[in-house]
């Protein structure tokens, strides 16, 4: 989306060094992760939703087996203490919350999903503080430009 750094340079990298990678596509109130696929594979990779964000077609879906993973997360503004602003429909924070009580989006995992959450930024968009709420996942890592905190 506007304002936020475009992604696709390192899907592809990460696609061609042998990576899993899966994007978010947002299916009612949550979002979902499905494989990404590349764009010069059998059909279109991503295609634009109703708020203009590229998705994935719900092909294969992100499951329990796909972990550990790294959870690269968007943001408008982010601050040093890993506290996150988002749009305000609460998209990650859900997921997140989901991942923290052993789901996967409804569904039980049946173990604890590792994960690591990535707060990925221009130096712009780091900010001196974040307001948050206790719901609000703070990030494990931010990177903002050349600086990781």
């Amino acid at each position: 989306m506007n304002a936020e750094i475009d992604t696709r340079p390192l899907l592809l990298k990460a696609e061609a060094d042998g990576k899993s990678v899966f994007v978010p596509r947002i299916e009612g109130e949550r979002l979902s992760f499905y494989r990404y696929i590349r764009p010069d594979g059998p059909r279109t990779a991503l295609r634009r939703n109703g708020f203009g964000i590229l998705e994935p077609e719900p092909e294969t879906a992100l499951t329990p087996e796909d972990f550990p993973a790294l959870v690269i997360t968007p943001g408008l503004a982010f601050d040093r203490r890993g506290r996150r602003l988002g749009r305000g429909r609460g998209f990650y924070d859900r997921f997140f919350a989901a991942l923290d009580s052993g789901c996967l989006g409804s569904r039980p995992a049946g173990r604890v999903l590792a994960y690591a959450a990535l707060g990925l930024c221009m130096e712009a968009q780091l900010v001196p503080e974040v307001p948050a709420e206790d719901h609000d996942k703070t990030m494990d890592l931010v990177l903002a430009g050349n600086s990781l905190f």
